[in-house]
Parts: structure tokens; sequence; C-alpha cells
């Protein structure tokens, strides 16, 4: 199996949940440095049957206006969909406002599963959430086999280290590069 070699450290210091140990070891099971060069025979390889796909910043671009996604990464997605080793692929975002959008300009089918943050009793449930994954996983009947499916994502706070906590694969993706809207004096990441 071609691995990219993942260039940054294996432990970082982030609390999921509540319960969860605050240091995680969260080497992501792959990593390529863009969206277009995954590869879908690793991901075949890692026995892996549904990939869901992060938006911001991974596949799809906000300007701060408007979200984009390049002609290579729809591309990449039809690769991803017409694979017959994978049995789906699916949205897993924090930008579900705009659900329908996604979907259509990334061309994938109405029936797409996409999970998003949702509120309940007055907290936003989103990625760094354990019903955010288990929502995922209860979505693609992979309850029992949360290792048949994977997260590709470009932050390892957002994507890897929640998702690999609860035994999804994890392919990380160097960030979408793109100008970051001028969001005032004192904002940082």
């Amino acid at each position: 199996m071609r691995r990219h070699d993942y260039k940054g450290e294996g432990l970082i210091n982030v609390r999921i949940t509540p319960d969860a140990p605050s240091y995680v070891e969260c080497t992501p099971d792959l990593w390529y440095p863009t969206f277009t060069e995954v590869n879908v025979d690793d991901i075949a390889l890692l026995g892996v049957k549904h990939v869901a796909l992060d938006c911001d910043g991974t596949v799809w671009s906000f300007n701060g206006r408007l979200p984009s996604a390049p002609d290579s990464h729809l591309e990449k997605i039809q690769e991803l969909k017409n694979d017959p080793r994978l049995d789906s692929v699916s949205i897993a975002t924090e930008c579900g406002l705009q659900a329908d959008r996604i979907l259509e300009d990334l061309d994938l089918p109405h029936g797409t599963i996409v999970v998003k943050m949702t509120e309940a009793g007055g907290y936003m449930y989103g990625k760094q959430s354990r019903r955010f994954w288990r929502r995922l996983l209860f979505n693609l009947d992979a309850l029992d086999s949360p290792g048949e499916v994977a997260i590709i994502g470009d932050s390892r706070i957002q994507d890897i280290v929640p998702a690999a906590s609860h035994g999804i694969r994890t392919i990380l993706v160097d960030r979408l590069q793109y100008p970051e809207p001028n969001r005032g004096e004192g904002w940082s990441y």
C-alpha cells in the first residue's frame, strides 16, 4: 500500500468529549497533500466501504462569500462515487445550513446522507461531539463496524481526532488554499 508519511506529530492535546482523555493518539490512517491525490485503492485496502467528506476547506472552498468546489475535486468525488468497492459517499459537515446546495454543487444525489451540526437541549452538537459521529455511523448502518467508514478531512482537531476516537478510519488532506476573509483584529484559529 502506498502511504504518504504524515509530517505532523502523533499526539495532540485536545479534549473531544467530557469523558475523553486529554491526550489522544491521532495519526491519520492516510495522508495526502491534496484532496485530488486521494487514492481509492489505498482506501479500499483499509477495508473502507463508506466515505464521508468534510466540506469546508477539504472539498469546498469558502472565500468569505460563496463556497465553491474546484472541478478537479468534482472529478475526484465522481471517482469515489463510481468505485464499485465503495458502497456510499456521504457528507459530514458543520456548515449544514446549505446542505442542498452542497449536494447540488458536488453533484451528489439528493438521497445522499448528510450529517450536520444539530441543536438539542440548547447545545450545538458538531464534530467535537459523540452524537455527531454516532449519527454518521447510524445513518450508514455501521455502528458495529466503524472501521468500514472513513472521513476525508483537512483538520486534525475537527475531523481526524474525533472520528478516530469512534473507530472511524481517517484520511487527512491539506486544507484548500484560499484567501481568508477579513475577520477583524484579534481573530485567530
